[in-house]
Formats: C-alpha cells, structure tokens, sequence
C-alpha cells in the first residue's frame, strides 16, 4: 500500500477510533454506581471494583478490526491492480476477513487492547486510591475518585490530582495548568484575592473539566496510534493473503517497490515492511507455512515516528 493511502486510511480512521475509547470508558464508568464503587472499597475488594476494565474495551476492538478489513480490502485492490497490469489477471483477491491469518491477527490484537489498557488503568486507579487515602476520603469520595480515574494514564492521573490539591490550596499555580478550563480563572483569581478559597462543587466541577480535556487528549493520542497500527497491519494481511492466492515474491516485491517511490520519510517505514516480507515469503515457501507478518512494538514506534504521531505519555 503507497504512503498516502496509508496516511489516507489511518486518518480517516481517528474520529472513529477516539469515538471507540470515548464509549468504552463511560461503560467503565458507569458499570457500577458510586454505591456499588463504594461498599467495594469500603469492603476492601478493590480487585473485584476494578473487574470492569477489560470487558468494556471490546467497544474498541470492534472498532480496531474494522479498521484492519478495510485496510486490508483497499490494499486487496491496489494489488489486484498492480497484478493485472502485470498480467497476471487470473489472481484473484478479495480480502478475506474469516481467513485464518486475519482472525488471528484481530484476536491477538484484542488480547493486546485489552492487557495494555487493564494494565495501565489499574496503576492510575491505584494512584487514584492512594491519594484518597492520604487525604482521609471517606468511601463514596474514593468511589469518585475511582472513576474519575477512568481512562487517564498514571501520569495524567498524577496531573489531576494535583491540580485539586492547587484549588485546594489557593495556590495561583492552578491558573498555570494548560488543561483548566479557563472559564473558570476569573473565579479562581477572586478566591485567592479575597483569601476565601473555594468551595466544594466549585473545585469538583474545575477537576472534572480538567479530567475530560486529558481524557479527550489520550482519545486522541491512542486514536493516532491504533489506526495507524491496524492500518499497518490490515495491508501486511492483504500481502500475505494475495501469496497465497498465487502472487509472487517478485510481484510483492514490485508493488512495494513502487511505494518506496515516495516520500524518504514514508520510504523508511514500507522498507522495514519489504524486508519483513521477503524473509517471512522465503521461510513460507520453504516450510510450506502460511506468510504472516504480526506488527512488532518496535515498528510500532516507527510507524509513530515516520507519520508524526505522538506517544502515549502514560
């Protein structure tokens, strides 16, 4: 697949993915009430609390695979194209989502959405806790606390937390927090002045609009990241899928050739992919195995890298 319509693909795809994590974490949020949230932590059974991580993320995994099939489908016709300019028109493809190479690829990357996410919520709902603690929070304040934890990494958490703790302090800090609503400066302003301070609502309606300006900016940041990555891993599919089909290392190799026609900073990437491809071609050929190529992490990077996407500060 040409650069373009990868950066096509992947773009068209962010709203729709940030969409995906937008829902999937207000069905974390809102799987248990702040009673339930509460007797559980009071109770000590925040294992249990925290059990409604991983099923809630399918929202995104959906969204993911229909990524990938249609990556995989576009990519399916750049090479029918390319094999019938070449003649070979008697080579078939059409992407097939039910071929065992494809569903594994989607449930490998379920089981990744679901372990990657599990494991960073739980670290920031943790740090969520651990602050509530130590202020004294009784159960349904550390019930809060929990949930508007949800979907903010570790370090986003941190940020939130302190950012509570300067409007609990009057601490002029607060009006330096690129994520405040600013809405609410001239409030803030006026109880430092007077030396009054805030009061309660007032300080938990600035946090909350604090939380969803970082919980939309991850939306964004793992939109990027993911459609991108299911892009990538849609076209690979296709390749390995057009080898089975009939087409040859040779015509592969053509077809990213051409794509390595270009920008450099597009070329990098679709070579790292054209070597992965003629190994993995020549160890199938040779073992009668089928090509796949899974994504690795480090290429993950690169491809976050080359299309100018920015990392997942958590």
């Amino acid at each position: 697949m040409d650069p373009d319509t990868i950066r096509r693909l992947a773009e068209q795809a962010n709203a729709e993915v940030a969409a995906a994590w937008l829902a999937a974490m207000a069905g974390i949020r809102d799987a248990r009430s702040l009673s339930e949230l509460a007797a559980l932590l009071e109770a000590g059974r925040i294992d249990e609390a925290m059990s409604v991580f991983g099923p809630n993320i399918s929202t995104l995994s959906r969204t993911w695979n229909n990524v990938f099939v249609r990556a995989g489908q576009e990519t399916a016709d750049q090479v029918q194209d390319a094999l019938r300019t070449a003649g070979r028109g008697e080579v078939v493809l059409d992407f097939n989502m039910v071929n065992d190479g494809a569903v594994r690829a989607m449930q490998e990357n379920n089981l990744r959405l679901v372990r990657e996410f599990t494991d960073q919520q739980r670290r920031a709902t943790r740090d969520a806790l651990l602050d509530g603690v130590q202020r004294g929070a009784n159960p349904r304040e550390q019930a809060r606390n929990f949930r508007r934890s949800i979907g903010l990494t570790q370090r986003q958490q941190r940020a939130v937390a302190n950012f509570e703790r300067l409007l609990r302090n009057n601490d002029p800090a607060a009006l330096n927090r690129a994520l405040r609503d600013r809405r609410f400066d001239r409030t803030v302003r006026r109880a430092i002045e007077t030396g009054e301070g805030l009061n309660q609502q007032q300080i938990n309606r600035m946090v909350e609009r604090y939380r969803e300006r970082a919980l939309k900016l991850r939306a964004e940041t793992i939109a990027r990241t993911e459609s991108l990555r299911s892009v990538h891993e849609g076209a690979n599919e296709m390749y390995a899928q057009a080898i089975e089909a009939g087409a040859s290392q040779e015509q592969i190799d053509a077809l990213l050739q051409n794509a390595m026609a270009g920008p450099q900073s597009h070329a990098m990437n679709i070579a790292q992919l054209r070597a992965r491809t003629r190994a993995e071609i020549n160890r199938a050929q040779a073992a009668g195995q089928r090509f796949r190529t899974p994504t690795k992490s480090g290429d993950d990077a690169q491809c976050r890298r080359v299309h100018g996407t920015v990392h997942d500060s958590g």
